[in-house]
């Protein structure tokens, strides 16, 4: 399952497609607990997540919310 999970990231992020594979459903399928835990696994595989200054604000607005 990891094999699959990881090629389809893998193709998402080499296309810039989206849709395809998100890395919450990699944690859902593997069973992992954790974001991090995703992260660490992909970044073994060399698969390595495109994460920029839109995502971090993105993702500072949702901590936000959730923290008001």
């Amino acid at each position: 399952m990891g094999a699959i999970a990881c090629d389809a990231l893998r193709e998402q992020y080499n296309d810039r497609s989206k849709g395809s594979i998100s890395v919450g459903k990699v944690r859902e399928l593997l069973k992992m607990p954790t974001r991090l835990e995703v992260d660490a696994f992909l970044k073994a595989k060399g698969i390595e997540l495109h994460y920029n200054e839109a995502d971090f604000e993105a993702d500072r607005q949702t901590h936000e919310q959730l923290h008001s």
